[in-house]
């Protein structure tokens, strides 16, 4: 049995489902015309303006870059340590003579010369019983007799004795030689040191008092120094006696 064409049915008319069929085959034709001609509208606007088209179809694209901040300054360079000032060498200590005013004439007058006494030698035989050579001694009755010559004690010449009454003042020929503290030395002092110090009668230097000082130990340096001396001990009537008072000064001044 020969097949029937789509859309007929066996009395040769078309079906409802034909006449759909037809209608939408002519809508695709309809949009395929419609593609060509827009498709060639599209290249004749291209082929008449090639650069306009090119640049149309550039894709022109964009990056927003945030500038980073400056960098923070450089900090300041540490200042220079500061250069250290040579110290001034402190000059030698130079010391000083305080000249000794001769003692007042009326005192030299009335200072009564010492007298050595001497002690009467007794034998056994004064005190012999039945000698009738024995020496009677009665309450404030004195057994001894002036010396001939001038002369004192060694009782009496270890009493020190004022600068200023003795004939003979003491002499301290040789300069010790002070250290000065280094406590001194960076401090920068300068000036005088007094002292006062007692020379015995063999002629060394005691009781040492300081009397002024610059500190930093200045006063116990020039009192240690003066210790090491030897001198002339002072006399009164010849004979070497203890003085007291001597002063000296040490002077420390620093080299420029």
């Amino acid at each position: 049995m020969n097949e029937l064409p789509a859309g007929l049915s066996p009395a040769g008319s078309l079906s409802p489902f034909g006449r759909e069929t037809r209608g939408r085959g002519w809508l695709v034709f309809v949009g395929v015309g419609l593609s060509v001609m827009m498709h060639a509208a599209a290249g004749a606007a291209i082929l008449a303006n090639p650069e306009k088209a090119a640049k149309a179809a550039q894709w022109v694209e964009m990056t927003v870059q945030q500038t980073p901040p400056p960098p923070p300054p450089p900090p300041p360079p540490p200042p220079e340590p500061e250069k250290e000032k040579p110290k001034a060498k402190p000059e030698p200590v130079k010391f000083k003579d305080i000249p000794l005013e001769p003692p007042p004439p009326a005192a030299m007058e009335t200072t009564p010369k010492p007298i050595r006494r001497l002690t009467q030698g007794l034998t056994a035989n004064s005190f012999a019983l039945g000698s009738g050579t024995g020496i009677d001694v009665r309450a404030g009755n004195s057994t001894t007799v002036a010396a001939t010559g001038p002369g004192l004690s060694v009782e009496d010449a270890s009493v020190p004795r004022s600068l200023a009454t003795v004939t003979t003042p003491p002499v301290c020929n040789r300069r010790p030689m002070m250290e000065v503290p280094k406590e001194a030395q960076e401090a920068g002092v300068e000036g005088e040191i007094r002292v006062s110090f007692d020379v015995a009668p063999d002629g060394d230097v005691v009781r040492v008092r300081v009397l002024r000082d610059l500190g930093h130990g200045t006063g116990d340096a020039c009192a240690a120094a003066w210790k090491q001396v030897k001198c002339v001990p002072g006399k009164q009537g010849g004979v070497a006696v203890a003085v007291t008072g001597v002063p000296q000064v040490c002077t420390v001044r620093i080299e420029q």
